[in-house]
């Protein structure tokens, strides 16, 4: 990958134009390299992508199949002199037969000739929506107001299976702002469609035509908020559980709506299998002319990223346990990254609560639908983004240069300024806290805080005013009077920001201030953490802070202390005052633990933050254990610590370094996980961790797989992978960033098991086979988990050739990711460290090469010295190439298994082998 050290899986991401050179073709591939592939055969290359070369949509062939990027300086010079006579910027250009033809990005075409003549405007006037179905408007008009008045909104996607008579499609499209998409089978009528649609001027921009059977049509989950029919009979929807299901499973959670219009006769049976589906937080309902329902959120299992640090406890760790193993793609793209913070400079994270993810720009608030990734709203709040970027590189970067994005300590020291919960958004700005509204980001409400101004407070109007924000039930929690104790940039590294004199408590629906209480030191913004009834704070700074202030004549005689106080009253439960040390606090309410520590959310962190944390009691603050070398924030699942860089967990009660049980030996080694490459620390839901290791990685929590990436796309330096409202979602924290990894766009994964087309290899070099039970694969990328079978173990071998499962025509009562790979040639298999045992040894095969024929490639197997079987042809009992065949013996072992691979007499082929499986009987 393009960082030294770095590894992922992946493959070619063809994006852009294509070009040919002698016998290569060359596949441009955006940002990343581009790939060189035989163009008679098919193969591709070797590439290495370990550079930061910037890639391109065009390639050019040069002699010798190598690439070029090639600047034609006549055809710019010619698109320069006519910039004048065109409205827009040029987006692409291109000559032919004495012609300059350019594209705006406004998607204007200009064509420029040779000679003077008079220019011929090609206007488009679009025609009125829906005008051969006007007749129809007094049936569908009321039904459509209905549903989008039930849906309360006018934006979003609408699926409309079958296209009926037209006029609910073209009152849906008169009425609202919905993009429709319509699954019609009749093919003529799929055409006149698409022309009328297009002479109306919505095609492909508010509505599609897709020909397809509307009955099995086929698509993800939850992105619509509408899935409609005129009549189900006629779309050849019938009643039967698994296919209503999965058709009202289409559904975006919190409110989407389905119209399903059926007869009284029909009604009844399409009611009674929508209930037999139980389609998650489905309510369907009988009509005397639809079956009606609604989805309501959120989905059974799915969690929140309400803060910076998951919730008010800083546990960094979503209770969601949707998303787990295999992931495949929702949604990709949407809106560029512009509105993003960029890369490098420990922006916020970003939240998810009520199917919106909200996040910061530099002078803008915004929020996206999780489900679809479609932008929802944006508010300016200038400024408000400003201690997370640099502006004068932000000025640079807006005229098009390269900028490299100076570091900053950002979110991690000085605090998140928003909270995100379903019924409304709290952002502090400016000494007020604003209430904005989820649907729209309009100001509901504007709270003032107590204390003195910044201005009062330093004799500076242009003073920052920051500090930490925090929602608990119905209580809104909030500083005042922030420490500026250097005269520098907020957010940079430095201690200004990060502390405050007062914190307050506040009724989050009205903005009454409770109570109030004044730090004796200063309230880290970071340590700061809550349950339903109490509040955990530390009033004290870091010892580099405090020499600062020592050396300003400004040292604070008293003692840091760790104090509860008790939510409700503000009274002081109790307070510990020796060897409190952390600027960091999370909390766990299950094992009423605290744990204090240093904020090391980066490698951008402030000087002096401690390397060692300690647990205490949060019933009195008493010491439980401490140890060195653990550096916070860290996740909490269960009773395990998670260091949030990748090292050794421990465990929340005692502090010793938490265990796993070796399958090979029995003995107990160290639970850690790994990653390559990666400035940010990880995020983590109940299934697995998320973080950058070159491409955006995970370790799986789940079955204790080891670590994988996503193969394609980077994370941000900000840890931008969060696990909430049943979906994986990245939104793009690239911005500023040239590194030449092929994707760069946001995306959302949800959980899709039983999906050959979806890959997830990890590594776990730890791990050794369980002599009970396992699995080898031969020219796996990796160590991969038979969830959907047997839940057995197969670790990878160096193997020869390898195909993507979905290649594999037949599995042969194997696996296809096994079969989908081979170790070619005579060869003698030792493993050893079994058990003194019978096993049933479960031999897996599959020819990869296309054109083999039976008889073409034959093989003798022999086992211990025995000949187990004798010229084996796998093409010809598998059913031919791309098909797996597995054999089945049982042997008596004695702590070895000697398996020899020999080419059989008047064979024209090597031997292979995909797997073996070993199972103690």
């Amino acid at each position: 990958m393009p960082h030294g050290g770095a590894y992922g899986y992946g493959g070619i991401a063809p994006q852009g134009y294509i070009a040919v050179a002698g016998d290569k073709l060359v596949i441009a591939g955006g940002r990343g390299l581009p790939a060189f592939i035989c163009r008679h055969t098919g193969k591709s290359e070797k590439a290495s992508f370990h550079t930061k070369s910037e890639g391109d949509y065009a390639v050019h062939g040069v002699d010798g199949g190598g690439i070029g990027k090639r600047t034609n300086d006549m055809l710019t010079e010619r698109s320069d002199s006519i910039k004048e006579e065109i409205e827009g910027e040029i987006f692409y250009k291109m000559a032919f037969d004495g012609r300059l033809v350019v594209v705006t990005c406004r998607g204007k075409i200009y064509c420029f000739g040779p000679d003077e003549v008079k220019a011929h405007h090609h206007e488009f006037i679009p025609s009125d929506i829906g005008i051969s179905t006007e007749y129809k408007s007094d049936r569908w008009r009321p039904v459509a107001q209905e549903l989008l008045e039930r849906l309360g909104e006018e934006e979003g996607y609408a699926l409309l299976l079958g296209a009926g008579s037209g006029g609910l499609l073209y009152e849906l499209l008169r009425g609202s702002n919905l993009h429709v998409v319509v699954v019609e089978e009749d093919a003529s009528a799929v055409g006149s469609l698409r022309d009328e649609l297009a002479q109306s001027g919505v095609y492909g921009r508010r509505a599609a035509v897709i020909h397809g059977n509307p009955a099995s049509f086929s698509v993800q989950p939850y992105l619509f908020s509408m899935v409609l029919s005129e009549d189900a009979v006629e779309a050849g929807i019938k009643a039967d559980a698994g296919n209503v299901g999965r058709i009202l499973n289409l559904l975006r959670p919190y409110g989407a709506v389905a119209w399903l219009g059926i007869d009284s006769d029909h009604g009844a049976d399409l009611y009674e299998a929508a209930v037999s589906a139980d389609t998650d937080q489905v309510e369907p309902e009988n009509r005397a002319d639809a079956l009606f329902a609604v989805r309501n959120g959120p989905l059974s299992g799915a969690g929140e990223w309400t803060h910076q640090y998951h919730n008010a406890a800083n546990t960094l760790l979503s209770m969601d346990s949707l998303v787990r193993l295999p992931l495949g793609m929702l949604w990709f793209g949407g809106p560029t990254n512009h509105n993003i913070l960029p890369r490098h400079t420990a922006a916020p994270r970003p939240q998810v609560a009520g199917g919106r993810q909200v996040f910061l720009g530099v002078e803008t608030i915004s929020a996206r639908c999780v489900y679809t990734g479609r932008q929802l709203w944006e508010q300016e709040f200038s400024g408000i983004g400003h201690p997370f970027t640099n502006i004068e590189e932000e000025k640079r970067w807006a005229q098009g240069h390269y900028v490299p994005m100076s570091p900053k300590a950002g979110a991690n020291h000085i605090g998140s300024p928003f909270v995100t919960v379903r019924d409304g958004i709290y952002l502090r700005y400016k000494g007020e806290i604003y209430r904005l509204s989820p649907s729209d980001g309009e100001t509901l409400d504007r709270f003032s805080l107590p204390g003195r101004t910044v201005e009062e407070l330093y004799d500076d109007q242009d003073a920052p005013d920051w500090g930490h924000i925090s929602v608990q039930g119905d209580f809104l929690i909030t500083t005042f009077e922030p420490h500026i104790l250097e005269d520098a940039d907020l957010g940079d590294r430095n201690y200004s920001g990060t502390s405050s004199g007062g914190i307050a408590v506040m009724d989050r629906y009205d903005g009454e201030v409770l109570w109030q209480a004044e730090a004796s030191v200063g309230f880290r913004h970071t340590a700061i953490v809550s349950s339903e009834d109490k509040l955990y704070v530390i009033d004290g700074l870091s010892d580099s802070a405090m020499d600062r202030l020592a050396r300003r004549g400004e040292r604070p005689e008293e003692p840091t202390r760790l104090i509860s106080f008790d939510m409700h009253s503000g009274e002081e439960i109790w307070t510990v005052d020796s060897d409190i040390f952390g600027t960091f606090l999370l909390y766990s309410e299950e094992n009423n633990i605290l744990v204090e520590g240093g904020s090391h959310d980066t490698g951008r962190t402030l000087r002096g933050e401690p390397r060692r944390i300690a647990a205490r009691c949060s019933r009195d603050g008493s010491l439980i254990w401490e140890r060195s070398r653990f550096s916070l924030p860290g996740s909490i699942s269960g009773e395990m610590l998670i260091p949030g860089r990748a090292g050794e967990a421990v465990s929340l009660l005692t502090g010793e370094t938490w265990l796993r049980t070796e399958p090979h030996t029995g003995r107990r080694s160290n639970w850690t996980y790994a990653r390559r490459y990666g400035c940010d620390t990880h995020n983590a839901s109940k299934n697995l961790l998320y973080f950058r290791t070159g491409y955006a990685g995970f370790f799986d929590l789940e079955h204790d797989t080891g670590t994988g990436t996503f193969g394609g796309f980077r994370s941000g330096c900000t840890a931008n992978l969060i696990a909430a409202d049943g979906v994986l979602s990245a939104l793009d924290y690239t911005r500023t960033c040239t590194c030449s990894y092929p994707h760069q766009t946001s995306l959302a994964m949800v959980h899709m098991p039983g999906d050959s087309n979806i890959e997830f290899w990890t590594r776990y070099d730890a791990a050794e086979p369980d002599p009970e039970s396992f699995g080898i694969n031969w020219g796996a990328p990796g160590r991969r988990v038979d969830v959907a079978g047997t839940g057995r173990i197969w670790h990878d071998r160096e193997g020869t050739k390898r195909r993507h499962p979905s290649a594999i025509i037949d599995a042969g009562g194997g696996i296809d990711w096994v079969a989908a790979s081979v170790r070619e040639g005579e060869s003698e298999i030792v493993i050893d460290d079994l058990l003194n045992a019978t096993y049933r040894v479960r031999l897996h095969f599959a020819d990869l090469k296309e054109d083999a024929v039976p008889r073409e490639r034959l093989f003798d197997v022999i086992i211990n010295d025995v000949e187990c079987l004798s010229r084996l042809d796998v093409a010809g009992e598998a059913g031919g190439p791309l098909h797996g065949l597995v054999k089945e013996l049982e042997v008596e072992l004695e702590g070895e298994l000697v398996i020899e691979l020999r080419r059989s007499e008047g064979s024209v082929l090597d031997p292979i082998i995909s797997g073996i499986e070993l199972i103690r009987l």
